[in-house]
């Protein structure tokens, strides 16, 4: 299931830089990355719990 999500969102993301090819080169753009994201707001969700307790 995972490994099909992530399938998903490389093809969401090959689409998108096909199109971005075409417009002109110009400020950066910062995209995040939700498989590193999620773990982390998780882990951070899990401290404040055992801090608090």
């Amino acid at each position: 299931m995972a490994d099909q999500a992530l399938d998903e969102l490389r093809e969401v993301k090959e689409r998108a830089t096909r199109r971005e090819s075409t417009r002109p080169q110009g400020e950066p753009v910062v995209r995040w990355s939700y498989p590193v994201l999620a773990p982390v707001v998780v882990g951070a969700v899990g401290l404040a719990l055992m801090v608090a307790v």
